[in-house]
C-alpha cells in the first residue's frame, strides 16, 4: 500500500519539532539566544511569535511534571524510551487497546468529534480512561497535547481544527 505524502510529511514534521522542543529542554541552555540576540533574532525573523528568556536547564525532575497526551508520534515517546523512567514512564498517555485480555497503550488516540469519549492507557494504573477521568485523577502541572497529525491537521480545516 503506498504512503499518502501529506500524511507522511506531517508526521515527519512533526518529529522534527518534537525533536528540537526535547533537545532545548535535556540540553545546556548555552544553545538559546541571549537577551541581546533575542532583539536581533525578534527584528531579523518576521514569523517570530515569541522568545523565551534564557533558564537554567530544570533537570529530569522537571520532565517528570509534563504528561504527554497523543497520537501515534507521542506513543514513540513511550516506545522508544525517551523520557526519564524510559518504558516505565507514567508521562505518556495515548490510546487504550486490549491485547490478550489486557488493556495496554496503543498509540491510536486521534483528535476527533469522539475525543471526549475516546479512551486513553492510563500507565499509573493501566485503566482505560477518558481524557477528563485521566486529568482529574493526576491532575498534571503540564498537559502538552499532540494531536492532529493522524486525524486532524491533514483534512480538518483551521476553523475545524
Amino acid at each position: 500500500m503506498e504512503r499518502k505524502q501529506p500524511f507522511f510529511l506531517s508526521h515527519l514534521t512533526f518529529l522534527g519539532i518534537l525533536v528540537a522542543i526535547l533537545f532545548l529542554l535535556f540540553y545546556n541552555s548555552q544553545f538559546l539566544p541571549n537577551a541581546a540576540s533575542a532583539t536581533e533574532y525578534r527584528m531579523t525573523t518576521s514569523s517570530a511569535r515569541s522568545i523565551l528568556p534564557l533558564t537554567e536547564d530544570m533537570g529530569e525532575e522537571y520532565i517528570k511534571d509534563i504528561i504527554f497526551l497523543g497520537e501515534s508520534t507521542t506513543y514513540g515517546l513511550w516506545h522508544y524510551g525517551v523520557l526519564p523512567g524510559e518504558k516505565n514512564t507514567t508521562n505518556v498517555w495515548t490510546g487504550a487497546t486490549v491485547q490478550n485480555g489486557s488493556i495496554c497503550c496503543a498509540g491510536t488516540l486521534s483528535l476527533s468529534p469522539s475525543i471526549s469519549q475516546a479512551k486513553l492507557f492510563y500507565p499509573d494504573t493501566g485503566e482505560a480512561l477518558t481524557v477528563s477521568e485521566a486529568l482529574l485523577r493526576k491532575q498534571p502541572k503540564f498537559l502538552v497535547i499532540t494531536l492532529g497529525l493522524n486525524n486532524g491537521a491533514s483534512y480538518y480545516t483551521e476553523d475545524e481544527f
